[in-house]
C-alpha cells in the first residue's frame, strides 16, 4: 500500500532488519498491518494478543480468531491473558489506561525475549483523527493536538496515513478475514462517540476532513518539536545539584515555562495535568510557594530555587558520644568531626557562617560530648542573639518537616546545649580572641 510506505520513508520507522512485534487484535486494522508487513515487505514478524476478558464470549471468539489466523499464515504468535478491569482497579485506572498499559508491558515482554527490534501498532489516521479530536475536548494543548506519534522509540505505527477505509479496501482485495468488536457501535465511549457521530457530520463540511487533520497534526507537530528544542535549552540551563534555578525559567515565555516545568515533572516521575503546570507555574511567578503534587512529594519554591522534596517517615530517636573523626548520622549523611589548635580568630569567624561547618571552643565543653535527636523542651542561646529560644519554636520558624527536624544534628555536653547543625553555637561554647583550641564539624557529603 502507497500510505503504509509513505509512512515507512516518511518517518524512518524500518531502520533496521530484524524482527517486529506485532499487536494482533483480530480487527481489519491489524490484520492489514501484520499481512502487509509478512507478505507486502517480507519483514519476519511475532504476532502478540491480549483477551482483556472485557467482553466475555467475543474475547474468545477473537482469541481463537488470531490462533487460526496465525497457523494458516505461519506466524509465531504471544496470547497472554489478562484481568484488565482488576488492574484497573488495583492502579487506580480507566479500563483504557489499564489495556493500554498492559498491553505494552506485554510487547516489551515479547520484544525482549524474541530479541526483537520493533514494536509495530496498528494506529491509522481515522485513530490519529479521533484522538485529536478527543484531546482538543479535554484541552490537552499543542502536545494533544499533535496526534498519535507515529515513532515512540522502537515502536512504530506504519499505517499512520491509512484511513479506515483504505484498510477495508486492502482485506476485501486480499481475501483477508477479520473480527469485528461489537462495542465500537456503543456511543456511550467517548471515543466512539467522535467516530461514529462526530466525524460523519465534519465529512459532510469536508469529504477530506481526515486528510485535513493530518496535514494540521504535521503543522503543529513542527511547531512543537521546535518549542520543545528551546525548552530543553532552558531545562538543562536551569538545573542544579539541589534544584531548578527560579530566575532562569521566569525569564521565558509562558510557552516556554510550561514546557520546561512538563520536563521537571517527567524527570521527578510525577503525573502530569494542565492544571499542575498551571499551579506551578503560579508559585513560580510568585518565587515562593509549596504544592502537594503526589503522596509525600511536593514542589517548592523558594530563595530562586524550584525544589522537588520528598517527605520521608522521621527517624526514631538517635544518642551518641561525640568522637574525633567521621560521623554517619542515621539519614545517611556523612560529618567531620576533628579539633585543632586556631590562630585566625577572622578565618574562623568566615568559616563559621558557612552552613556547612559549625566551630566551637572544644576548651568550654563540659563532661562528655554527645550527638542526640532534638528533646522536647530543649533550650539555647545562640551567640550573638539575644535570649533563649526554644528548639520547637526555631524549627517552626525555619519550616523544617517532620524528617527534617528528625535528622537534625544536637550537640550537647554535661551542662546543656553546646550546637544545632547548621543554626548556630551557643553563646557558652562560641569561639573568641581568648580560643586555643577550636572543635570542627563539618558536612562532607553535599
Amino acid at each position: 500500500m502507497n500510505q503504509i510506505d509513505r509512512a515507512i520513508n516518511d518517518f524512518n520507522m524500518l531502520k533496521k532488519s530484524g524482527k517486529i512485534i506485532v499487536g494482533l487484535s483480530g480487527g481489519a486494522d491489524s490484520v492489514t498491518l501484520i499481512h502487509y508487513l509478512k507478505f507486502g515487505l517480507n519483514r519476519e514478524v511475532i504476532a502478540c494478543h491480549i483477551n482483556h476478558n472485557l467482553r466475555g464470549e467475543e474475547s474468545i471468539r477473537d482469541m481463537q480468531f488470531v490462533v487460526e489466523f496465525c497457523k494458516i499464515n505461519n506466524i509465531q504468535l504471544f496470547i497472554k491473558d489478562a484481568d484488565v478491569r482488576d488492574y484497573a482497579v488495583k492502579n487506580s485506572l480507566t479500563i483504557e489506561e489499564a489495556g493500554r498499559a498492559i498491553r505494552y508491558d506485554f510487547f516489551h515482554e515479547i520484544l525482549l525475549s524474541q530479541n526483537a527490534d520493533y514494536i509495530a501498532t496498528a494506529h491509522t489516521l481515522s485513530d490519529n483523527t479521533e484522538t485529536v479530536l478527543l484531546n482538543l475536548t479535554r484541552g490537552t494543548g499543542l502536545s494533544g493536538l499533535c496526534g498519535i506519534p507515529p515513532v515512540r522509540g522502537n515502536i512504530i505505527r506504519p499505517l499512520i496515513y491509512c484511513t479506515r477505509q483504505d484498510i477495508e479496501d486492502y482485506c476485501a482485495n486480499n481475501n483477508l478475514r477479520y473480527v469485528i468488536d461489537s462495542t465500537n457501535k456503543d456511543s456511550n465511549y467517548s471515543r466512539n462517540n467522535i467516530r461514529n457521530n462526530v466525524i460523519p457530520v465534519l465529512k459532510q463540511i469536508n469529504e477530506s476532513f481526515e486528510t485535513a487533520i493530518l496535514r494540521n497534526v504535521k503543522i503543529l507537530r513542527n511547531d512543537q518539536d521546535c518549542l520543545q528544542q528551546l525548552a530543553k535549552v532552558v531545562f538543562d540551563d536551569c538545573k542544579e545539584v539541589s534544584g531548578y534555578k527560579v530566575d532562569r525559567i521566569l525569564s521565558e515565555h509562558e510557552a516556554i515555562r510550561n514546557r520546561v516545568i512538563s520536563m521537571i515533572l517527567d524527570e521527578n516521575a510525577i503525573q502530569k495535568s494542565a492544571d499542575l503546570i498551571l499551579n506551578i507555574d503560579g508559585i513560580i511567578k510568585a518565587t515562593k510557594g509549596k504544592i502537594n503534587v503526589a503522596p509525600k512529594k511536593f514542589i517548592e519554591v523558594n530563595n530562586n530555587l524550584l525544589k522537588v522534596t520528598i517527605e520521608k517517615n522521621p527517624i526514631d530517636y538517635f544518642e551518641d558520644e561525640l568522637k574525633m573523626g567521621e560521623y554517619i548520622s542515621k539519614a545517611g549523611e556523612k560529618y567531620k568531626i576533628s579539633k585543632c589548635e586556631i590562630k585566625n580568630i577572622d578565618f574562623t569567624k568566615k568559616v563559621y557562617r558557612n552552613l556547612l561547618y559549625i566551630l566551637l571552643d572544644y576548651d568550654k565543653i563540659k563532661g562528655t560530648a554527645i550527638i542526640r535527636q532534638r528533646k522536647q523542651f530543649d533550650t539555647i542561646e545562640f551567640e550573638n542573639r539575644a535570649g533563649t529560644r526554644t528548639l520547637k519554636k526555631l524549627f517552626i520558624e525555619q519550616k523544617l518537616s517532620a524528617y527534617e527536624k528528625s535528622k537534625t544534628l544536637v550537640f550537647a555536653d554535661d551542662d546543656g546545649l553546646i550546637a544545632v547543625f547548621s543554626l548556630g553555637v551557643s553563646k557558652r561554647v562560641a569561639v573568641d580572641e581568648k580560643t586555643k583550641t577550636v572543635l570542627l564539624i563539618e558536612k562532607v557529603n553535599y
